[in-house]
């Protein structure tokens, strides 16, 4: 059974049959896992078997893996959101240093901060930034 076939809603197949990521089909799993009932949970905790508690430690491993997947994609999902925005903005005749600078509050809204932190590298002398070459000083975000 397929991941999208799993859950409720769950996306369409894009090319290859690999399910397409969507907000539905993400929730769908948020869901799955919110409300999912664990091996064992019938059991005292005094009564618990063996099989259970190795249930448990395997449930563990799965679940880092899983948080470990989603911030691999919440970071695909920031970088196809930066390019695309370039490449429109670009289109629109926009000056390339000012090119995708509403991309990190864009990020940090979707992600429910009110202010995402700024890497380091984003405004350090160095980084490679048209704000920040020829500056000897370090470049503030947002000056």
């Amino acid at each position: 059974m397929s991941a999208s076939a799993a859950l409720p809603g769950g996306g369409g197949a894009a090319d290859g049959g690999r399910p397409v990521l969507d907000a539905q089909v993400v929730a769908g799993l948020r869901d799955v896992l919110a409300e999912g009932i664990l091996p064992g949970a019938t059991d005292t905790a005094a009564a618990v078997s063996k099989e259970t508690l190795t249930a448990w430690v395997d449930l563990l491993g799965e679940v880092e893996k899983v948080k470990h997947t989603a911030a691999a994609v919440q970071a695909r999902v920031a970088v196809a959101l930066d390019e695309a925005t370039r490449a429109s903005e670009e289109k629109q005749g926009i000056r390339k240093e000012r090119r995708g600078r509403g991309v990190p509050s864009q990020v940090g809204a979707a992600m429910g901060s009110r202010r995402m932190p700024v890497p380091r590298s984003w405004g350090t002398p160095g980084c490679g930034s048209s704000r920040c070459r020829g500056r000897s000083r370090r470049c503030a975000p947002g000056r």
